[in-house]
C-alpha cells in the first residue's frame, strides 16, 4: 500500500471517530466491511427495525487554493454524502444526485456551499435525511460485493457466532496491521481459498 493511501485510510478513520463521538446519543453508526457501498450506516437509537440508511464518507485534511477537495470517484445510489474536513471539523451533507460523479470541490461562494453543516446540527441534519432515504437491511449493506471480501465477512460473522462469549474490538479504519483486538491483543486474520485441483489453499496476505 502506498504511504498516501495509508494516510486517507487513517484520515478517514480519525474522521469516523469524530462522527460517532457527535451522533453516539442519537445515531446508532455501524462501520462497514471494506468493499461495501457505503463507509458506516446509521438509524436512530432505541429502533429495533433493522431499517438503516448508508452514509459514504469522503474526507480531506486542508483546503487547496480556497478549495475543499473530496475524491469521488463513482455514484453512491441511495447513499448520504457525508463529506468531512478532519483538521478544521467542517461538513458538508448531500443526498447521493446532489455532487457529481467524479470529483468534488467545495469553495466557500460556490453552489455546494450552501450544503455546509455546523458539527452541532450533524445530528439533527442526518436524523431528518434518515426519514427521507431508502433503507437497507445490515446483512445486505454489510456484504461486499468482491467474491474474496464476502469470503472474508462471511467468516467473520461464523467466528462471532461461534465465539459469541468472546468481545471483537475492530479499528474505525481499514487496512491496519490487525484486524481486531480481543482482551487488549491484536490479531490479523486470513481467510484462504481453496484450489481443489492442487488440493491445497491459498492465503492472501501483505503481512
Amino acid at each position: 500500500m502506498k504511504e498516501s493511501d495509508w494516510d486517507y485510510h487513517k484520515q478517514e478513520g480519525e474522521s469516523i471517530s469524530t462522527i460517532i463521538k457527535l451522533l453516539e446519543n442519537y445515531l446508532e453508526v455501524k462501520r462497514t466491511n471494506e468493499g461495501c457501498l457505503a463507509d458506516f450506516l446509521i438509524r436512530p437509537v432505541g429502533t429495533s427495525a433493522d431499517q438503516w440508511a448508508q452514509v459514504q464518507l469522503k474526507t480531506t485534511n486542508k483546503s487547496i487554493n480556497n478549495q475543499y477537495i473530496f475524491g469521488l470517484k463513482r455514484r453512491y445510489p441511495n447513499c448520504i454524502i457525508l463529506c468531512h474536513c478532519v483538521s478544521e471539523n467542517r461538513f458538508w451533507v448531500f443526498r447521493d444526485y446532489e455532487v457529481p460523479e467524479k470529483g468534488l470541490g467545495i469553495s466557500a461562494r460556490g453552489k455546494y456551499a450552501e450544503n455546509e453543516v455546523l458539527s452541532h446540527n450533524l445530528v439533527s441534519k442526518l436524523l431528518s435525511m434518515y426519514t427521507s432515504v431508502s433503507h437497507v437491511e445490515q446483512d445486505i449493506a454489510m456484504t461486499p460485493s468482491s467474491p474474496y471480501q464476502r469470503t472474508e465477512h462471511e467468516y467473520r460473522m461464523k467466528r462471532e457466532r461461534i465465539f459469541a462469549h468472546v468481545n471483537f474490538e475492530y479499528p474505525h479504519y481499514q487496512h491496519r496491521r490487525y484486524d481486531f483486538i480481543v482482551n487488549g491483543k491484536k490479531y490479523q486474520e486470513k481467510v484462504a481459498s481453496r484450489n481443489s485441483s492442487m488440493n491445497s489453499y491459498h492465503f492472501h496476505s501483505e503481512y
